[in-house]
């Protein structure tokens, strides 16, 4: 399959030497180590007496948040959605580092402010978007990260307190974290000014009108 989706983007000349080569079999180093991982984790899930079931891959996920008379959309979409005895695993794939401080929540007010717990940040709003989706479960929610720099480290989860397993209280914490930032956006009284964190502009769509291009 790898091989295929390289072939659709360059010839067989172009992957049989340099940069080309060499990304190709790094991607199939990934590949399997991944997969070799999942082995692992597969087997001994199921010796526990719980197995592995994937629940959905590339999952839509959307809600509604209520603003006094108004309602919000968000959406996201995470890669992977499983479980493993009663936890069900909200997964997403990357392919950097991601260090412990980064997913790592002790003030519910930072979670808005500082950069650092943006995948945190990412992984909750993806449990709560879930959560509401499926008010009924009964299971406990995970939500974390698989790196492909770390596979050995497993699903590295984010911790509210130290806490990994996403309860209602925690959630319902979030939803009132993310209202006041939805306030803050369209308060028209507050002004949008340019943020002193370099890094966030990495990926922006707009760093051309600040000028940070």
């Amino acid at each position: 399959i790898t091989l295929t989706t390289f072939e659709k983007e360059y010839s067989k000349s172009e992957m049989s030497y340099g940069k080309n080569l060499l990304t190709l079999k790094v991607a199939l180093k990934f590949i399997n180590n991944f997969l070799d991982t999942e082995i692992a984790i597969i087997t001994k899930a199921e010796k526990n007496g719980q197995p592995v079931i994937i629940k959905a891959l590339e999952q839509e996920l959307e809600t509604l948040v209520t603003l006094g008379t108004e309602k919000i959309k968000i959406k996201g979409k995470a890669d992977r959605i499983d479980s493993i005895g009663n936890v069900i695993r909200i997964v997403d794939y990357k392919t950097g580092l991601v260090q412990n401080k980064e997913l790592k929540l002790d003030n519910w007010e930072d979670i808005c402010t500082e950069s650092v717990l943006a995948k945190s940040f990412q992984l909750l709003m993806y449990a709560f978007m879930y959560q509401r989706m499926n008010p009924n479960i009964t299971e406990n929610i995970q939500s974390g990260i698989i790196t492909f720099r770390e596979l050995s480290v497993g699903l590295k989860t984010v911790k509210v307190n130290n806490n990994e397993l996403l309860n209602d209280t925690i959630l319902n914490e979030f939803e009132l974290q993310l209202k006041q930032l939805l306030k803050d956006i369209f308060d028209p009284a507050i002004p949008f000014s340019q943020t002193s964190e370099l890094a966030n502009c990495e990926y922006c769509s707009f760093k051309g009108i600040c000028n940070r291009a």
